[in-house]
């Protein structure tokens, strides 16, 4: 939305000054600006609605059970897996362990913006492979880690460090940067923690094992503690997503209406 404002500027700036001359001009290019920033407002704004729709949906969503197979289901209860394994960064005693190796530099801002943004690329992922086992009411269920966490969504404590060389090798394909330092990322859990999940429930084996959707519309997620902790990540994006669009989308058509109607005015 940064266009939009930097349009408002000029124009705006540009009608006050020589409105007696290019008058006709300076209107239609507030109208058209209005009419583009006004359809971005109805844009984001429809991104918050749906934002506050997804909790009931998560509620709704049914509970994992034999009966669900081939569905779309919310799994919550106990890991049970022993504290057999070691974080990659840490050390840390655990049962499931998901780590990431990023790469930050500076990249240039896209026209017509001008100056840099810090940037960043995942340059190694290390997940635990021992299958996770969640103690439910419905029985047990298994997830495994390496084809569940790097496509799900992560609601979980993470420890994050930062090191002037890479502290995993680089296994990632790509083109590589200039990259000024390296930010990893350490993801763990541990026997009896409480967790929330959310997947497509299958039989693998005789065994109901819980696996990803890779769907938007029906989001994996890994929450560790209870539905409050989902509840808590969705009402605070929600929010952050309302204040986005009133700043950077309400706040331009308001102006732009002022500097239309002071040149209507003229």
């Amino acid at each position: 939305m940064a266009n939009v404002w930097v349009w408002t500027l000029i124009v705006g700036g540009v009608g006050l000054v020589y409105a007696d001359n290019l008058g006709i001009f300076i209107i239609a290019a507030v109208i058209i600006t209005l009419i583009y920033s006004s359809y971005r407002a109805r844009q984001y704004y429809k991104r918050y609605q749906q934002a506050q729709k997804i909790l009931p949906y998560l509620y709704n969503t049914p509970t994992a059970s034999v009966e669900r197979l081939d569905c779309y289901v919310k799994c919550m209860g106990i890991l049970v897996n022993e504290n057999n394994l070691q974080t990659p960064l840490t050390h840390k005693a655990c049962n499931m362990f998901f780590t990431q190796q990023w790469g930050l530099w500076q990249a240039k801002l896209k026209k017509p913006q001008k100056g840099y943004e810090t940037a960043k690329k995942n340059l190694a992922t290390l997940v635990s492979s021992e299958p996770l086992l969640i103690k439910t009411s419905h029985g047990i269920i298994s997830l495994e880690p390496q084809n569940f966490l790097p496509n799900a969504l992560l609601l979980m404590h993470s420890t994050k460090l930062e090191f002037a060389e890479p502290v995993f090798p680089i296994t990632v394909l790509g083109k590589i940067h200039a990259y000024k330092k390296y930010e990893v990322s350490e993801y763990s859990a541990e026997r009896h923690n409480q967790v929330v999940l959310l997947g497509k429930l299958v039989r693998k084996d005789g065994q109901l094992v819980l696996i990803p959707t890779f769907s938007k519309h029906h989001p994996s997620i890994f929450c560790l503690g209870d539905f409050a902790h989902i509840e808590d990540f969705v009402k605070d994006n929600a929010m952050q997503l309302y204040q986005y669009v009133k700043l950077h989308s309400f706040v331009p058509p308001l102006l732009n209406t002022l500097i239309l109607i002071y040149l209507l005015l003229q």
